[in-house]
């Protein structure tokens, strides 16, 4: 806001000498020369005890034609600045405007007061009201658009984490169908070897039929031959 305030002024018043002072109402006051402030704007915190001690804290520094604004008196704000103003108005008088949020005037400078007493002033001020409607209904247009921008955003950044994801369970997936495949494989070369060991162990048994079959094949050529030569004892005699 201070740096928003310095560029108004250094746009529009740098002709002017002008000094701002960032600080509060109170630390500030005693910055500030008795009798010496023409305008007074009070815009601070919107209780009606705060609004009570920044204006009355302020008293010995206003010129004798002074006038004070205070913001945020329309009623509908429910501000205690509001009720503020409505007792200080029905004492003093003043005038009081609603739009963006009431803004109040108390002037002690006859010129002014002619002003705003004025007809043409009662017509001008006509003007401020539908003036403040379209300017509000312009903010509440460009916040739309501005929300609208934001969630749009919001949702592209959704669609590409939904993207981002898609593509790992796509990957997931891919992988998942390649880890399958590869389980397959295994299994396939698993059944390979299983059927290569049942042959192994089937030509092994037929191997072994074989040799038992040989073995029995001897052992009859063995008996036929005992049979078809019977063994004699020889006598060795010793002289």
């Amino acid at each position: 806001m201070f740096e928003l305030v310095s560029g108004w002024v250094d746009d529009h018043y740098d002709m002017v000498d002008t000094r701002l002072i960032r600080s509060t109402f109170d630390a500030a006051v005693d910055q500030i020369e008795l009798g010496s402030v023409d305008l007074l704007h009070i815009d601070g915190y919107h209780s009606y005890e705060a609004a009570a001690h920044d204006h009355q804290s302020w008293q010995d520094r206003l010129t004798p034609s002074a006038t004070v604004l205070f913001h945020d008196v329309d009623p509908a704000s429910g501000y205690g600045s509001a009720d503020y103003w409505r007792d200080l108005a029905g004492r003093e008088g003043g005038w009081t405007f609603l739009h963006s949020f009431g803004l109040g005037v108390l002037t002690r400078d006859d010129e002014l007061v002619a002003t705003l007493s004025s007809d043409a002033f009662a017509q001008l001020g006509q003007v401020y009201p539908a003036r403040a409607h379209a300017d509000l209904a312009a903010m509440q247009v460009e916040d739309l658009s501005e929300m609208v921008t934001a969630r749009q955003a919001v949702i592209d950044r959704q669609d590409a984490l939904i993207a981002d994801k898609d593509g790992t369970i796509a990957d997931q997936a891919a992988f998942i169908e390649d880890q399958q495949a590869a389980l397959a494989r295994q299994d396939a070369l698993i059944a390979d070897w299983a059927r290569t060991i049942s042959d192994q162990a089937a030509l092994v048994d037929a191997k072994q039929a074989i040799i038992d079959h040989q073995d029995l094949l001897i052992a009859d050529r063995d008996r036929a031959l005992a049979e078809r030569n019977p063994s004699t004892t020889t006598t060795s005699t010793v002289q």
